[in-house]
């Protein structure tokens, strides 16, 4: 029943991210719940990162962070970055079949 409410909490992590504080309370709720299920929270700053992984997060990903990462790779080396999104497309098409 527990490992069912962790899942329940981390899809809803997935769909619902209103701010950082909600994504504090379902790291510290499924964490209460699946004490070793693995946790990966969203942040929009460096503050709320720290915050959730003192609450208890084994991930924290930023959106902007991973988006201007992508952005520096894509101007400095455009042909390691469309074969990284051809292998990621094939390994996702791999997964559908």
């Amino acid at each position: 029943m527990a490992a069912l409410a962790a899942r329940s909490a981390s899809r809803s992590a997935a769909r619902v991210s209103i701010c950082w504080w909600f994504n504090l309370y379902v790291v510290l709720s499924a964490r209460g719940l699946a004490p070793r299920c693995r946790l990966i929270a969203r942040s929009d700053s460096d503050e709320a990162a720290r915050k959730l992984r003192q609450a208890g997060a084994d991930q924290v990903v930023s959106p902007y962070v991973a988006g201007g990462r992508t952005m520096a790779a894509t101007a400095l080396r455009p042909l390691a970055v469309t074969f990284m999104e051809l292998l990621g497309r094939a390994a996702t098409s791999e997964r559908q079949r």
